[in-house]
């Protein structure tokens, strides 16, 4: 009798915990997943751990300190024996210092002509390597990584491309299929992986279309494929069960689902319903598609909603030890742990039409994250409970359209294809300058550089390039959590459209990085700065502080001015004559006046007679209906290890509605010298008022400093009470 084989085992994202510091102690991993057979090893980075396997679903390995010593980022798989058996996906284990946010750097490193199609080791080295298609499209390029981000030259192979990469011959090796209907048939192109970047092409190539994604779902030792393809007026489902050599046939499939034609959805695994079977999703349209795994077959359940959007991800997203499901239309269906799920509820998916997405700890904090590409990346950061922050965009100073997170230079902090991970932020991203008379210059325009780092940023230039200039106090060296400025401004020597760049060389990863700068010299203009207004939050129904708008004639003739208007929930006044004389300004005074708590835009647009008419100013601001009372607190000197009076902060809901609460919390420099107790409770109602008493509580002399964070509906959200104190 032959022994039964063992599956290809799969794991579940996150592992537990999700990262760890550098210089941790040793500690348990636990790794949750499907198909771990009773003497399954976890691996760590291809070296194998100490392995307890608490059922087929479970596993728990000791991680060593050394393992954890030095910040890295380890890849994680559980490895079956045979028979059967093999290597499950890669889950990525940053080891790094935590931070309370995330910057990006784009670099000349990533630099591939052809669309990227994977990215794996590809010649079992331990590093990551990106598999590209050819510029000119009739070939496959491998990029073989060197570890520090950057890539050999390319190993060139014949073929069309391929889009789905996996050990589909068993030899330890990479692979790649492609997948096409073609003439109402399911084709495969099988390229076996030589283990040194290069590809042998079985049969004829075709060109992939559609999504394919592989795992064992029947549970045989052999990766099978699932895949989603448009053809003719359909859009099908389709599950191919491999035999571990790697040539698929249309005869191994089984059509799954087939819906009058949408965009074809991505595809997600997953055991949802817990019962040690591999089960899958896929978004189809405004339908999201549950394929439960029966054994002999696959039972569907479907969720209508306008949230599903074209690609999903499978995770536990809030830590209840079920998988849930989140999509780039904006919806996280929590999984009820039977197969089915909770009606999604929305989140902030940023800017642009989201594309992909991908999750990991982006920050260190021991939380799940994830990035979706829209217009640019979006960074969402993640609370741990299947709630998200608001997105970080970094529209236009990077574009990637790479939906792949990984180290590629190997310091611990997940990457972009096409964007380092860094300590260096900026606000804004890019400077418009407007339209500027030739030979003037304009009005300084102010970036702010943040360092996130808990280290200083050591700097060793900062210029701009161009016909643009720059000034700042930056100096050689930037505290911890501490913000600098750049003034930058412009003066052109022609007239036309000018492109320029302020960079900031220095120690950290992604350097030099580099902000976007625009501008148009003309002869007989006008300018109007700054270019952007931003308001801070702004109670309902009340009106701002004016933030001033600087209009002056930089030309060489009288401008007449025929109006100044505003859009939105914005308003004006201004002194500017009807005309305006060379080398005169005037100014406008704008202010925000909400009249509900969301975020709102508008545009200051001056007309008149120069050529660049209307000169406009975009114009932003968040309505709230939170009120705080006090806005801040300063407890004076205080001895260590003693506790401060209690001071109260009243939270008012000044709007018509509940005011939904979902946490308040110390956050900060020194979030631990802080304690805080609340009457807020999940809720608010409409009028209604709460209190939050906080202390403080020293751990160490000098000065201290947090503040009280309140996350809630609103569109100020969340709101900051500051906290000082000195310890003595």
């Amino acid at each position: 009798m032959l022994p039964q084989s063992n599956p290809v085992p799969f794991v579940n994202i996150p592992l537990v915990p999700v990262s760890a510091r550098p210089g941790s102690k040793s500690f348990t991993l636990t790794v949750n997943g499907t198909g771990f057979a009773p003497t399954a090893v976890v691996n760590w980075n291809g070296v194998a751990l100490p392995t307890i396997a608490i059922s087929s679903s479970q596993l728990q390995a000791v991680v060593s300190a050394s393992h954890v010593a030095k910040a890295s980022t380890a890849s994680v798989t559980v490895v079956n024996p045979t028979p059967g058996g093999g290597k499950s996906d890669v889950i990525y284990f940053p080891i790094r210092k935590p931070l309370p946010t995330v910057a990006l750097s784009s670099s000349a490193k990533f630099n591939f002509q052809g669309p990227v199609l994977a990215v794996g080791d590809f010649n079992n080295d331990g590093k990551l390597d990106v598999l590209t298609s050819d510029i000119s499209g009739i070939g496959i390029d491998v990029f073989l990584g060197n570890g520090d981000g950057s890539f050999k030259p390319p190993v060139h192979n014949a073929g069309w491309g391929g889009t789905l990469a996996g050990d589909f011959n068993e030899d330890g090796k990479l692979d790649i299929v492609s997948i096409a209907y073609m003439a109402g048939i399911l084709n495969f192109t099988f390229y076996r992986g030589n283990g040194d970047g290069t590809l042998s092409l079985s049969g004829p190539s075709v060109f992939p279309t559609g999504f394919a994604k592989a795992a064992d779902l029947n549970g045989d030792g052999h990766l099978d494929v699932v895949t989603v393809q448009n053809f003719a007026s359909q859009t099908v489902v389709d599950v191919c069960f491999g035999d571990g050599t790697g040539n698929f046939s249309s005869s191994s499939c089984s059509q799954v689902n087939a819906v009058p034609s949408v965009a074809a959805g991505d595809i997600a695994f997953g055991d949802f319903n817990r019962d040690g079977k591999l089960d899958f999703a896929v978004a189809l349209g405004s339908v999201l598609n549950v394929f439960l795994n029966t054994g002999t077959g696959f039972a569907m359940n479907q969720y209508s909603s306008n949230l599903v959007g074209f690609t999903l991800a499978a995770a536990d997203l809030n830590g209840d030890g079920k998988i849930d499901l989140i999509t780039t239309g904006g919806g996280i269906f929590l999984g009820n742990g039977d197969g089915t799920f909770l009606a999604p509820h929305v989140f902030n998916v940023g800017v642009g039409t989201p594309s992909a997405i991908v999750l990991g700890d982006l920050n260190g904090d021991g939380h799940l994250d994830m990035e979706i590409d829209g217009l640019g990346p979006n960074i969402i950061l993640g609370n741990g409970d299947g709630t998200f922050q608001n997105p970080l965009n970094y529209y236009p100073s990077i574009l990637t359209n790479y939906p792949i997170l990984a180290d590629f230079n190997n310091d611990g902090k997940l990457d972009l294809l096409g964007a380092f991970q860094t300590t260096v932020t900026f606000t804004p991203f890019t400077l418009g300058f407007g339209t500027q008379g030739v030979g003037s210059t304009s009005l300084p325009q102010t970036v702010q550089l943040t360092n996130i780092d808990t280290a200083a940023l050591a700097i060793t230039s900062l210029k701009a390039s161009a016909e643009f200039a720059q000034t700042n106090n930056c100096g050689s060296s930037v505290p911890a959590g501490a913000t600098c400025k750049v003034q930058v401004t412009f003066t052109p020597t022609s007239k036309g459209v000018v492109s320029g760049s302020l960079n900031v060389a220095d120690h950290a990863a992604g350097s030099p990085q580099s902000i976007i700068l625009s501008g148009t010299g003309v002869q007989n203009s006008v300018s109007l700065l700054p270019s952007t207004l931003s308001f801070p939050a702004q109670l309902a129904g009340t009106v701002s502080p004016q933030q001033t708008v600087t209009l002056t004639n930089t030309g060489g003739t009288t401008v007449t001015i025929s109006s100044v208007a505003v859009t939105g929930v914005f308003q004006q006044t201004n002194n500017c004559p009807a005309s305006l004389g060379v080398g005169t300004a005037c100014q406008i005074r704008v202010v925000f006046a909400p009249t509900s708590a969301v975020k709102s835009t508008g545009t200051l647009s001056v007309t008149d007679s120069a050529p660049s008419s209307p000169q406009t100013v975009v114009l932003s601001g968040t309505g709230t209906v939170v009120q705080l009372s006090p806005i801040g607190v300063n407890f004076g000197s205080q001895k260590v290890g003693t506790t401060s009076l209690p001071v109260t902060v009243t939270l008012t809901n000044t709007g018509v509605s509940v005011l939904s609460i979902s946490q308040v919390a110390i956050v900060g420099t020194n979030p631990l010298d802080f304690v805080q107790t609340n009457t807020c409770g999940s809720s608010v109602p409409a009028h209604g008022t709460c209190t939050i008493k906080v202390k403080f509580k020293p751990k160490a002399t000098g000065s201290r400093s947090g503040a009280v964070s309140i996350t809630d509906v609103d569109g100020a959200s969340p709101q900051m009470v500051p906290m000082v104190g000195t310890g003595t």
